[in-house]
C-alpha cells in the first residue's frame, strides 16, 4: 500500500494489520513498512504505538477491532 498525502494509505495498511494480527502483535516496523513511511515520519506524528492505535480507533468503527485487538 502506498502512503498518500491524505493519510488513507497508512490508515488502510494499519487497519488491515490490526485486524489480521491484533495490536499487540503488530509492531511499528510493520506499520511503517506497510504504509511505506519511515519510522522517523511516524514518530513525528505519534509519540508511540499506543497513541497510533488510539488514533486509528478514533478514526474508525471500534467494533471492527474488538475481536482482534488483544
Amino acid at each position: 500500500m502506498r502512503l498518500r498525502r491524505d493519510g488513507r494509505g497508512s490508515r488502510c495498511a494499519s487497519q488491515q494489520l490490526f485486524r489480521e494480527q491484533g495490536s499487540n502483535r503488530t509492531g511499528m516496523d510493520q506499520l511503517c513498512a506497510a504504509a511505506r513511511a519511515s519510522k522517523r515520519t511516524a514518530y513525528q506524528h505519534f509519540t508511540g504505538k499506543d497513541e497510533f492505535v488510539a488514533e486509528c480507533l478514533r478514526r474508525s468503527d471500534p467494533s471492527a477491532y474488538r475481536p482482534a485487538l488483544f
